[in-house]
């Protein structure tokens, strides 16, 4: 396998699955001084029987008529090909000449050949270049082919002309360090004719076309501007009622499909993700990959575009797309920002890009891009006086082009993005909080929204500014057009979203208490086709996270739903809870406090992966998710996500055996285990000291360690243990989690181990 780049006319970088070297490799031209008339000749015969067969077999029975040059003409019409004729920006593997035939000026390619390319190989390049070059000659974007000589050794081909020339690296007219930088509108005008292009070429003839070798040197304009695709050379046909071709991995570095590198087979959309790459050098004015220091980056790497996502939607979102990227970019080359500044635009942009090309379903909702400068004036360089109270600190109210506005800063660019997508696709609804625009230029994004007059919104649903408890009927239409809002979440876009973090301090009211929902930060979207999207980690503020939710990891729709608590948001507390939350736990007013119904749990998220990896770490023979009276049961899925960690943990730890993860078992299957075990402790709060336990142990080096859930065991379910020959053993006053105080367990017994083997010695 081989990838080819043109990034430098003096060189290609070339990577060999076999060997897997990469070398740069000097390329030169030999001009022709003289060419015999047996030469010529023979050549003509060779390569005339060449086309005339690839005519035969690709031209349907059209004829397309093409004159036929002589090598004498192409020599004269370039001074002997004279250097000082060469276009620039074009490829290694061949080379463009402009020159005067019939007294009007014309283009002649010829192709070199290399080391690793072959006289034969580069005829048969030329040869589908011709080919192709005559059915295009009807597009008005294709590159015109007026004739071609045959008495070379490589067939040359003669062109119509094209006055402005090639584009170079950067999508831009001239040399890669001496660039005339297009206007936007007249790139994008290029883009959306190079895309008709490429239609016709899927589309126009019995068997599809895919050109494989699509990029910015490809393109030349004439005197209008007008875009012409040009160099088939690597193109290749699909043959009737098949998707795709296998073949050999040929291309461009950066421009090349990464599935079709993969796997080698080509599609229409091998060209499509050519084509995005080339949006990308259009927008950025950037090459689509760099050599730095020997190290080669791709314009989808540097700006962490998964470009492999996009490729399937981005025939559709295309002209959608590129009416946001105007509004949003058409700045950037123009203006020279600190370096800093740049850095963060392009960093945010690029994320911002990629989840609207993947979010917002082909449709434009427009915002503006506001200055850093902008953002620090209207907030007075973050004075604290400006955060709004009662919401999280990263919320200020500014002045911005004479109107009040709310201004959020996030912690993270993650779920700033997040917040700024979804933000755009709700402002059509009155209760959500509108978003006006965001400034990329941060570290983190920041957003700008509009004003909402009475603010936020306590934990008890009170109102921040003055206290003022909310009328009954005033709650009851914050709440009616909440569910709207949520409902509108819920249902009018392809992928439901889910909040995630529906509190009362994510709620604003304006001037007329219509409520604002906002912080879209934590939302997350359920794929086609499915009900629930399934999490390593529960996430949600705490005191509204759905139950069902924090014990299986599911999120759905209903996760919004839940109610926060039996009575519309209090709970009275009395008897001996009330004693021991001002007695023991010595609570003062407006402390927080965390409910729950005394049935426990299984452990959550990554403490449940932390237990299985440190089980393994200290040696673990086994491990048996133990279902008690008190634990809910244990999907199927969360077991399979266990089995992985096992593994990883093994993995990492170099053991020859990984730990043996059991299915779930309840009390009556635990039974006969411990009655079998010759040595079994279980864990409870009131038990015998594991030192004393481990004194009248004897001599046994091994055993079973039985943990109860959150909620320990029940009375019945410990003396059943008891019965069938468990030691009940205790770890201290300290009440411990699960997971610590198995794992504390574990390595006390694994030191006792230890130890009587040294003793035994």
């Amino acid at each position: 396998m081989s990838v080819q780049s043109d990034s430098n006319s003096e060189g290609t970088w070339c990577c060999k699955a076999k060997k897997r070297t990469m070398s740069w490799k000097v390329l030169f031209f030999p001009l022709v001084s003289r060419l015999s008339k047996k030469e010529s000749e023979r050549s003509f015969l060779d390569n005339g029987s060449m086309l005339l067969e690839d005519l035969i077999a690709s031209c349907d029975g059209k004829s397309n008529p093409i004159r036929c040059y002589s090598a004498a003409e192409l020599m004269r019409a370039t001074n002997n090909f004279d250097p000082s004729c060469i276009m620039e920006n074009v490829s290694p593997y061949y080379q463009m000449f402009r020159g005067i035939l019939d007294d009007r000026t014309i283009i002649i390619k010829k192709y070199i050949t290399q080391e690793y390319i072959n006289e034969d190989e580069a005829r048969s390049c030329a040869i589908r270049d011709i080919i192709i070059s005559m059915q295009m000659s009807t597009h008005k974007n294709a590159l015109k082919l007026l004739g071609c000589c045959l008495e070379f050794s490589i067939p040359a081909l003669v062109h119509e002309n094209a006055a402005k020339g090639v584009l170079n690296n950067h999508g831009s007219l001239g040399t890669n360090e001496n660039q005339s930088m297009l206007p936007w509108k007249t790139r994008l005008h290029i883009a959306k004719q190079l895309a008709n292009a490429l239609t016709y070429l899927h589309t126009a003839f019995p068997r599809p076309i895919i050109h494989r070798d699509l990029r910015s040197t490809c393109i030349l304009l004439d005197d209008d501007y007008v875009p012409k695709l040009s160099n088939f050379s690597l193109s290749i046909t699909i043959p009737p009622k098949q998707s795709h071709v296998e073949d050999s991995v040929k291309g461009t570095y950066g421009y090349a499909d990464p599935n079709y590198m993969a796997t080698g087979y080509i599609t229409a959309k091998s060209d499509v993700y050519s084509f995005g790459v080339l949006l990308l050098v259009f927008l950025t004015q950037r090459a689509a990959f760099k050599n730095q220091a020997g190290k080669f980056e791709t314009i989808t790497a540097d700006l962490k575009l998964h470009l492999s996502d996009v490729r399937i939607q981005i025939e559709t979102t295309f002209s959608t797309s590129l009416g946001f990227l105007q509004a949003r970019f058409s700045i950037i080359p123009r203006v020279k920002r600190k370096e800093e500044k740049k850095r963060s635009f392009w960093k945010n942009g690029s994320i911002l890009l990629k989840d609207l090309i993947a979010s917002c379903d082909g449709k434009s909702h427009p915002i503006r891009c506001y200055s850093a400068a902008e953002i620090i004036r209207a907030t007075n360089n973050f004075d604290r006086s400006c955060i709004i109270d009662g919401v999280y600190s990263g919320m200020f109210r500014g002045i911005l082009d004479d109107r009040t506005v709310i201004i959020k800063q996030h912690y993270n660019v993650d779920g700033a993005i997040r917040d700024i997508i979804i933000s755009m696709q709700m402002s059509t609804h009155k209760n959500s909080l509108k978003l006006l625009g965001c400034c990329l230029e941060f570290d983190t994004p920041a957003l700008v929204c509009e004003n909402a007059g009475k603010g936020g919104l306590k934990f008890d649903g009170s109102l921040v500014v003055d206290n003022e408890l909310l009328p009954w009927k005033t709650r009851l239409r914050i709440a009616k057009q909440l569910a709207s809002a949520l409902t509108y979440l819920h249902t009018a876009f392809p992928r439901p979203i889910i909040h995630r973090n529906v509190k009362s301090t994510c709620i604003l009211l304006d001037d007329d208490y219509v409520p604002k929902l906002l912080d879209f930060s934590s939302s997350i979207t359920i794929p086609p086709n499915q009900l629930y999207v399934e999490e390593t980690y529960a996430t949600g503020p705490l005191g509204y996270t759905d139950p069902s939710y924090e014990m299986h990891g599911k999120k759905s729709v209903k996760t919004d739903i839940t109610p926060t608590s039996p009575a519309g948001g209090i709970v009275r507390v009395q008897g001996d809870e009330f004693w021991h939350m001002t007695r023991v736990l010595r609570l003062r007013t407006n402390d927080r406090v965390q409910l729950f119904n005394g049935k426990g749990g299984t452990l959550k998220g990554g403490r449940a992966d932390w237990l299985v990896e440190k089980c393994t770490e200290l040696g673990a023979s086994s491990l048996t998710p133990l279902l008690t009276e008190r634990s809910p049961t244990v999907s199927e899925n969360r077991l399979d996500r266990l089995q992985r960690v096992n593994v990883a943990a093994a993995k990492q730890c170099q053991r020859l055996h990984e730990m043996i993860l059991n299915p779930p078992k309840n009390i009556n299957g635990l039974l006969p285990l411990v009655a079998e075990s010759k040595l079994a402790f279980l864990a409870v709060a009131e038990g015998t000291p594991l030192v004393s336990a481990l004194t009248s142990s004897g001599t046994e080096s091994g055993g079973l360690i039985v943990v109860g859930p959150e909620g320990d065991f029940t009375e019945k379910e410990v003396n059943e243990l008891m019965q069938a020959g468990a030691i009940s053993v205790g770890l201290g006053p300290h009440r411990l989690r699960v997971e610590t105080a198995t794992v504390a367990l574990l390595a006390t017994l694994m030191l006792w181990s230890d130890s009587q083997k040294t003793c035994d010695t």
